[in-house]
């Protein structure tokens, strides 16, 4: 394989394979990988890879105990962000001001601020005042809710013991609308507990 680099007239590198360019180093150090000109944003555009012409891609390899990773950096931390995917786990976890943040589990389970997820999405709170509500709805509308289930379905409320994988029930809203607050048949048309 011959790899030739030529320097064109306005100060960019250009290297080409079998007579094509392949890979473009601008004046300011921009890298282009299969283009010569695309432009997203002039702040974001130091690696700028394939073209609009098909499916692109980037690929990070690594093995398989091993983690692929993105990270994020500025002049005074290393690694503020990153994205990891942890192929021994086969999860992948986002991190911001270098702590992780949120999971997704290779079993499809979303925790965020928890890195062992015990429910589909799994939200702890990171504060210690309690300040702030741990989970904040809005944007529904009346006609659409904040809060809904499947047609059909129960909403159920209650509490989760982690150490034993078991769920409580302490309220619900049965199908037809009714509420019921900690009973064994609770829920029913119209019956309120």
């Amino acid at each position: 394989v011959h790899i030739l680099g030529t320097l064109n007239v306005t100060g960019e590198m250009e290297i080409l394979s079998s007579g094509s360019e392949k890979i473009r180093i601008d004046s300011t150090g921009g890298v282009r990988i299969a283009n010569t000109n695309f432009a997203a944003s002039t702040n974001t555009d130091e690696l700028v890879i394939g073209n609009t012409n098909g499916n692109r891609g980037i690929t990070i390899v690594s093995g398989n105990t091993s983690n692929g990773s993105l990270f994020f950096a500025d002049d005074s931390v290393n690694n503020n962000g990153s994205i990891v995917y942890e192929h021994n786990l086969n999860d992948m976890r986002f991190n911001t001001n270098a702590i992780e943040r949120l999971r997704i589990a290779s079993n499809g389970q979303v925790g965020i601020n928890t890195i062992i997820p015990s429910a589909t999405l799994d939200i702890q709170d990171v504060t210690t005042d309690n300040s702030v509500p741990v989970l904040l709805l809005g944007g529904g509308g009346n006609d659409n809710g904040d809060l809904a289930v499947n047609s059909g379905e129960i909403l159920q409320a209650g509490h989760w013991d982690r150490s034993t994988g078991t769920f409580t029930e302490r309220f619900r809203f049965g199908t037809q609308g009714a509420l019921g607050i900690a009973g064994s048949n609770y829920g029913s048309s119209g019956q309120i507990l």
